[in-house]
């Protein structure tokens, strides 16, 4: 359950929400009251917003060291599956894995659809859908930012 506070301060107000996940504390201040509201209505609505923001590995896990982790245990077929995990590196290599959002998959996947076919697209959701599905059987997470997206939406807008 999140609360949200007025903290009067010399010049201002400011608006902190804060919520309890798993005996782990998070807050988050705003200057203005309606995007407090909205970001508190957010965590009751998003779950797996409220357990990246928790969790422990997906804040402290560098994206990177989890693309390693994962092609040093690979034994899969797809020779090019390290390819295209190191392009998702290349975007985003210093982000804890938990701060990778579907909207910013969603945009890359569009960005790369002016260059590849659809079928090289669902490649690329493959490979790192792979990377989310070996976090959540190494680490036990349940966050899978790659769930939902379809090609031909990405593809076709």
């Amino acid at each position: 359950m999140a609360t949200l506070q007025a903290r009067k301060g010399k010049k201002n107000t400011t608006y902190r929400v804060e919520f309890m996940r798993e005996g782990k504390r998070i807050s988050k201040s705003f200057k203005i009251k309606k995007d407090a509201q909205k970001f508190e209505a957010l965590l009751l609505v998003d779950n797996d917003l409220a357990n990246s923001l928790t969790n422990h590995i997906l804040t402290t896990l560098i994206f990177s060291e989890a693309v390693t982790k994962l092609l040093d245990q690979d034994t899969g077929k797809d020779p090019s599956k390290q390819q295209r995990l190191k392009y998702w590196t290349s975007i985003f290599g210093d982000k804890p894995v938990g701060k990778v959002t579907r909207q910013q998959i969603k945009e890359e996947l569009k960005a790369l659809s002016n260059e590849k076919a659809p079928a090289t697209l669902n490649r690329y959701k493959a490979a790192i859908g792979s990377l989310y599905a070996y976090l959540s059987d190494e680490f036990d997470i349940d966050y899978n930012p790659v769930k939902g997206i379809h090609i031909i939406f990405v593809y076709g807008s």
